[in-house]
């Protein structure tokens, strides 16, 4: 199969993806970015991974196209890369596109395939901090070493030499199988016509690709052959691509329970709802149209789903489920965000019903159950959040955009009498007692104020002429970054203070390590740690994070430290992997559309990360084997707050004041439990299959 990369303008849209969707259908791996990467994601990461790793590149060619930097440079990219290329004119609407992508993806022969093997592979291994276990033994190391002279590429050279390099063992018995025999021979003036086994050998023998692309395809062709290739390679050994496999398996959302009366009974095809049929909830009212639904509500929202052939309003009238072609829509009525796609009985479905247990669907004689989406609303203030804290035992501080203050104990929210006043800046910690927040005043100085976990509002502390840029908590002391000078310790028993002087940075963020070290970073992504007398420089981040790093906080364990750029040129995280080299740059990338991460929290055992984005997602990212578990879209909400309440779910708070409880146990379970999901899953799959 011939990986693609699209390049094109979000503009053009409309006449680009019915074409994507027509050269998936042909055979394809498409690469298309459909979620807007913002300025703020460091798209070089993911773009410049897709560009490599792909076959062919091609080019939506438009006025927008033209006009936009972004697309500009993605071309700019695949010809330094020398990548083979082909052009759309998207104002001509008579050529077979398809075909001439095909007649062009017929003349990319096994050097060029191998070659972007490489490419893309050494470039993830570069990004994951360039661990071991990505590197590649046997015939894939001689085939990469032979197309190394074509590439030219830092990376690539190495990728090859850290390889050649390893002496440790190992086992690749499965993705090599059928391979000994033959003899593949790769060379600048030799293009032998290697069949698609071979092909598919190659690509399954690279370590960082194999198995979770081996179950991408599997999935693209029925959730039980998926699942059920993830279930295997996941017995066999623990790898970073085994995790990847389970991850993309796992994120099939398939009904919790199956029934049908009777052997071979099947759902039929079910009519569609005429439009104008109405399903009502109190005020709130669905009316079916032509091109999907209608909600009338507190926020009219029309949604383009296709026929629906049936539809139900959750108990509490916040939720709606749609049955259509591609499953059954899960839909908040106050947004219209999509919170999930449930599939089994695609296109069949003729009733669909709410209760305690779930959403229960009817399929001519058969019946499928899913549970409750994992979102759990709990509570909405009356303003617009700033900031947000999470307290201990599932209670959070939460400060409005005018110092309102409301207080989530975990049963119930309270409004607090009383507010801080801020210009710019402000700033909530959790403390062991309750909160402090940190906010400038319209005089250039400072305030700290304390927040009993009861709701009770303390005496005041004022900084002085130290305007606050940072703020960190720990052992009862406030440590503050003053914008252009000092760090400023301040106990809060009695607002007793004392200076750290800072002579060449302005600092970002700040944080008391697990073992008391004090740690900052720069707005330039350098790295310190205050030795009792001054802040010596441990090292610099890297390109994603060269201005506005911020150390957001440690794992439990005392091994990790993760690092969020914050500004627009920015968002990164980074992983301290070993005690004694704090300066380790460890890269963890956020998928596309994963906009400025707000807030972070580690799972109890340190082994998880939950990343609250501003463009709305919840990020669970496996910080052991550098695997994006799972992206949930909860509110569709630019979220500002996330902690652990447990080990399998955490609580958020929103941009407009809701604080939601996330059940996180499939992302957050170790191989075993994500094994054993997945075997739970593959029964319900093989049922829906053998209908």
């Amino acid at each position: 199969m011939i990986s693609v990369f699209v390049s094109y303008s979000r503009l053009d849209a409309n006449r680009v993806l019915p074409l994507v969707e027509k050269l998936k259908a042909s055979g394809f791996i498409v690469w298309i970015d459909q979620t807007s990467i913002a300025a703020s994601v460091p798209w070089h990461e993911e773009i410049i991974k897709a560009i490599r790793s792909a076959d062919l590149v091609i080019v939506m060619d438009s006025t927008h196209f033209r006009e936009s930097q972004a697309c500009a440079a993605e071309v700019s990219v695949a010809d330094r890369l020398r990548k083979s290329s082909l052009v759309i004119d998207l104002a001509d609407t008579r050529t077979n596109w398809v075909e001439l992508v095909t007649l062009e993806a017929d003349q990319i022969g096994p050097i060029e395939r191998v070659r972007s093997l490489l490419l893309g592979a050494s470039y993830r291994w570069d990004r994951a901090g360039r661990p071991r276990d990505h590197l590649v033994r046997g015939p894939l190391l001689s085939n990469f070493a032979t197309v190394l002279p074509l590439t030219d590429d830092p990376y690539a050279a190495e990728f090859v030499r850290a390889s050649r390099k390893r002496r440790r063992r190992r086992r690749y018995a499965a993705a090599f199988a059928g391979l000994t025999t033959v003899s593949i021979i790769l060379a600048s003036r030799v293009v032998a016509e290697l069949d698609d086994a071979v092909h598919s050998r190659i690509e399954s023998a690279t370590v960082d690709m194999a198995t979770a692309h081996e179950v991408e395809a599997a999935l693209r062709r029925s959730p039980a052959a998926g699942l059920r290739l993830a279930v295997a390679e996941a017995e066999a050994a623990d790898t970073w691509s085994t995790r990847m496999g389970l991850a993309g398996a796992l994120q099939q959302d398939l009904p919790l329970s199956v029934t049908r009366p009777g052997e071979g009974a099947s759902p039929g095809t079910a009519p569609t709802l005429p439009s104008g049929f109405e399903a009502t909830q109190g005020s709130q009212r669905i009316v079916v149209t032509p091109a999907g639904l209608r909600i009338e509500g507190p926020v009219p929202l029309r949604l383009s789903l296709g026929p629906v052939t049936a539809v139900a309003w959750s108990q509490d009238g916040r939720l709606i489920a749609a049955a259509t072609a591609q499953g059954v829509r899960v839909i908040r009525v106050d947004s219209g965000i999509e919170l999930a796609v449930l599939r089994g009985f695609e296109g069949a479905i003729t009733d669909l019903a709410w209760s305690d247990e779930g959403l229960t669907a009817v399929a001519g004689t058969s019946t499928a159950t899913w549970a409750q989406p994992a979102v759990t609303p709990s509570a909405t203030t009356d303003f617009e959040v700033h900031a947000a804290s999470m307290g201990p035992t599932g209670s959070a501080l939460l400060v409005g955009a005018a110092g309102e203050l409301a207080l989530w104990d975990g049963q119930a929210l309270a409004h607090l009498a009383g507010s801080i006043p801020f210009t710019d800046f402000l700033s909530v910690r959790s403390t062991g007692s309750g909160w402090v927040v940190a906010s400038n005043t319209e005089d250039g100085g400072g305030l700290l104020t304390p927040v009993s976990s009861s709701g009770e509002i303390g005496p005041e502390t004022r900084l002085g002429g130290c305007e606050p840029f940072a703020m960190a908590v720990a052992d009862s002391t406030a440590i503050i970054g003053c914008f252009a000078s000092d760090v400023l310790q301040v106990r809060l028993a009695d607002g007793h203070s004392e200076r750290l002087p800072v002579n060449d940075f302005q600092v970002a963020g700040l944080i008391r390590d697990t073992d008391g070290t004090l740690l900052a970073t720069s707005v330039y992504g350098e790295f310190f740690r205050w030795t009792g007398e001054e802040w010596a420089m441990l090292g610099a981040w890297s390109t994603g994070c060269t201005f506005g790093s911020t150390i957001l906080e440690p794992s439990p364990d005392g091994r990790r430290i993760l690092v969020s750029g914050s500004g627009v040129s920015s968002l990164c995280t980074h992983l301290r992997n070993h005690p004694d080299d704090r300066s380790d740059q460890n890269r963890l990338v956020p998928p596309s559309g994963v906009q400025t991460i707000r807030a972070a929290s580690w799972s109890p055992d340190g082994r998880t990360l939950a990343a609250a984005a501003a463009s709305g997602e919840l990020w669970l990212f496996d910080a052991e084997h550098y695997v994006t578990r799972e992206v949930m879209v909860p509110s569709g909400l630019e979220l500002v707050g996330v902690e652990f309440i447990d080990s399998s779910s955490v609580l958020i708070a929103t941009r407009d004041g809701e604080i939601l409880t996330v059940d996180v146990s499939m992302a957050t379970a170790d191989l075993a439990g994500q094994r054993a999901l997945a075997e739970e899953m593959l029964i319900i799959a093989e049922q829906l299959e053998d209908a």
